[in-house]
C-alpha cells in the first residue's frame, strides 16, 4: 500500500497511510484494535473509521477462497460482547458505505 493522507467527509475521516504515530494511520489502528483493544476486533476485520468513543467501523475482509464475496463494513461496539451479539451491518460494501458517508453529510 501507498502513502495515503485518509479521506474526509464533513466530520468523519477514513483511516489512510500515514507514519505510525498518526492516530489516523490505517495500520497503527488495525494492530491498537486487534492486539491492545479491552474488546479486541477478530483479525480479518479492517478498522476504517474511529468515532472517537471506542467504537470502530470496519470491512470485513475474507480469504481469497471467498473471492465472490462483497465485503460488508461493521460497526464494533467496544463495550458490547460482540462474542453473543454480531456486529451490527451498517454496509453490504464499502462502496455503499462511502455513498451512504457522503449523503449523510449533504443533509447537514
Amino acid at each position: 500500500m501507498k502513502f495515503s493522507n485518509g479521506i474526509y467527509l464533513l466530520y468523519d475521516q477514513i483511516f489512510g497511510i500515514y507514519n505510525k504515530t498518526d492516530s489516523n494511520d490505517l495500520f497503527t489502528n488495525y494492530k491498537q484494535e486487534t492486539e491492545e483493544s479491552g474488546n479486541p476486533i477478530p483479525r480479518n476485520y479492517c478498522p476504517v473509521l474511529n468515532n472517537g468513543r471506542g467504537d470502530v467501523e470496519c470491512i470485513i475482509l475474507y480469504e481469497k477462497k471467498e473471492v465472490n464475496l462483497i465485503s460488508p463494513v461493521i460497526f464494533w461496539q467496544h463495550d458490547l460482547d460482540n462474542n453473543l451479539e454480531s456486529p451490527r451491518i451498517i454496509a453490504n460494501s464499502f462502496y455503499e458505505y462511502i455513498d451512504d458517508l457522503i449523503e449523510m453529510d449533504k443533509s447537514l
